[in-house]
């Protein structure tokens, strides 16, 4: 599996995980909707960002993915193109010298379980079906035209997103800040209450349509044409309050990043309807916030400020680097209904933190993989660790785990052999993925001891023949590609 293979499989493997939290994100905040305040409901979405953000996860036995079936081998089989491949019959062909026992090494070993024994070796006829055996480019077909929809929908998506970010600050330049004294003395007010230190100006234009904060670095203040003249002190505190609570909750940073997270992951429905949720939760965080600040005796009247602004709303300006007090229609509903059973902020938060972990114990964590199933060959030891374990570096451990997985086998060389054939031959019905990895930590081995494992040829063909899975026949056919091209020419006569 070459490297865009491998990253079009994780990003799969991390997109649909996400997926999975998201679902119990949207559980846990059913379950605890009454005990769960606004600004915790908004951070358990982080979670999900988390999951999408983080490269690498342990494997964990409380992981949600050790009972949750994993679709990650249909991607993975879509990226290599093998879920179409079809084993035909195999025909007996001659002999090859050059891949018969070295030293009498077939014979007198217990490699192969099957009782490989000497004499011609098996092989397979020449078939379509293993394009990527002779030639790399048809296996990477299919990880080139998904790379392609992929990339496409990524720069569909930053374009729409650079473009409408330079029209609005096209839009916006040459603007004049307000200088009306009472107006600054109040925003002035507002940011104490708040505790807010960030510099903020304000602006009137006919950008937006609602008040909104724009700029991640240095945040200003737009506010509708005629807004400071037709609303009283009372309503402009509380929608000053209500940004600020934008500025203290850094939700233009926090934003941009949701959006860079969507472009990654464009294709994932439930990445959509998380960016949807979390955008609802957020305004009701700083609705919950404004309130506390204010006072719970505000809470009508904040309401009917919400209503007011509805009245000239029109439609939202969908631009990451913009926050605004109206962003959704279909939310009002809901968030009138949270302001008007607003109660102060609980200081207490057990329940938020219990969930929290317990959720990112179950969601950001790998399914556990057994890496010697129902294996019987000796696992060799290396710097007190067996070689099974060290061979899961070469998935699990990045760049420094693969390091330490060739030195092992550089050490252990060609009697670490016995163990990966038990390796590629391994297939767990029930656990796909660990099947898998399993298949191909033995064959990512091979390239390490290279033409010195010529001896477990005819017992690579045997599993390549018998075709135990896909994932298995591809560690077979790889494994014979790194012990050299006389190797590979045994199964493409």
């Amino acid at each position: 599996m070459n490297l865009l293979e491998s990253c079009l499989t994780n990003l799969g493997r991390v997109s649909w995980q996400a997926g999975v939290l998201v679902v119990l994100v949207l559980a846990a905040q059913f379950l605890f909707r009454r005990s769960l305040a606004p600004r915790w409901r908004c951070a358990l979405w982080w979670l999900v960002a988390l999951r999408l953000i983080l490269p690498i996860t342990t494997e964990s036995s409380f992981s949600i993915f050790n009972a949750v079936p994993s679709p990650s081998s249909r991607i993975r089989d879509l990226a290599t193109g093998s879920q179409t491949q079809k084993l035909n019959p195999v025909l007996p062909v001659a002999s090859s010298p050059d891949l018969r026992s070295i030293d009498g090494r077939v014979s007198d070993s217990t490699i192969e379980r099957e009782s490989v024994l000497p004499g011609p070796v098996p092989s397979v006829a020449k078939s379509s079906s293993i394009p990527n055996l002779k030639n790399p480019l048809a296996a990477s077909t299919w990880a080139t035209v998904l790379f392609t929809i992929w990339l496409a929908g990524v720069l569909i998506f930053g374009v729409h997103l650079l473009v409408s970010t330079w029209r609005l600050n096209r839009r916006m330049a040459g603007l004049q800040p307000l200088t009306d004294p009472s107006v600054l003395e109040r925003l002035k007010s507002c940011q104490e209450q708040m505790e807010v230190e960030t510099p903020l100006q304000i602006f009137e234009s006919g950008v937006v349509s609602s008040p909104a904060l724009h700029g991640m670095v240095h945040p200003r203040l737009l506010l509708p044409p005629g807004f400071t003249a037709n609303f009283s002190d009372a309503e402009q505190r509380y929608v000053f309050l209500h940004e600020l609570a934008h500025v203290k909750r850094r939700d233009i940073a926090l934003n941009w990043l949701l959006a860079l997270l969507q472009m990654v992951h464009w294709f994932n429905p439930l990445l959509w309807l998380a960016a949807m949720r979390f955008r609802a939760d957020r305004e009701l965080a700083c609705d919950a916030l404004a309130l506390d600040r204010a006072g719970a005796d505000h809470c009508e009247a904040y309401g009917q400020t919400i209503l007011r602004l509805l009245q000239n709303f029109t439609h939202p300006t969908t631009v990451p680097g913009l926050v605004g007090i109206l962003e959704d229609k279909r939310q009002l509903r809901r968030r009138i209904a949270a302001i008007a059973d607003f109660t102060p902020l609980k200081r207490s938060a057990w329940l938020a933190a219990g969930l929290l972990v317990a959720l990112g114990a179950v969601a950001l964590t790998d399914a556990q993989v057994d890496h010697r199933d129902n294996s019987t060959a000796p696992d060799p030891i290396y710097n007190g660790k067996p070689l099974s374990v060290w061979l899961g570096g070469y998935h699990s451990g990045g760049p420094t785990g693969r390091d330490d997985a060739n030195d092992a086998m550089r050490q252990i060389g060609t009697n670490a052999v016995p163990l990966l054939l038990d390796l590629i031959r391994a297939n767990n019905s029930t656990s796909p993925r660990s099947s898998w990895v399993q298949n191909w930590n033995g064959a990512f081995a091979f390239p390490v001891i290279g033409k010195d494992a010529v001896f477990a040829v005819p017992a690579l063909i045997t599993i390549y023949n018998r075709n135990i899975s896909e994932s298995s026949r591809g560690a077979a056919a790889y494994a014979l590609g790194a012990i050299g091209p006389e190797a590979m020419e045994a199964i493409v006569v």
